[in-house]
């Protein structure tokens, strides 16, 4: 990297290096550049794009209608409960 980009890229990230600082920073950039230039030599032709390794198609399930009545059961895990309600302690006075 050379160092007019080594002062944008600071400026940009809002960094204040000191002498030492860029130094470590150029030659890690430098490191990660050389990275790049290796991975562009990987012949990847033929290989579907992809945003994630792990996704599969699509995540979510299906919206399904259900008749049954989950209330009780929700309720039933409330610290404080008046009928069909849950009971919360006031917050503003």
């Amino acid at each position: 990297m050379e160092e007019k980009e080594l002062d944008i890229t600071a400026e940009l990230a809002n960094l204040h290096l000191s002498g030492s600082e860029r130094a470590a920073f150029d030659e890690e950039v430098g490191r990660i550049l050389e990275y790049f230039e290796l991975m562009k030599g990987i012949d990847v032709d033929g290989v579907e794009a992809t945003t994630h390794v792990g996704v599969r198609g699509n995540r979510t399930r299906p919206d399904q209608v259900r008749k049954e009545d989950l209330s009780q059961g929700v309720l039933a895990n409330a610290p404080d409960r008046q009928e069909r309600f849950f009971r919360i302690p006031k917050v503003l006075g």
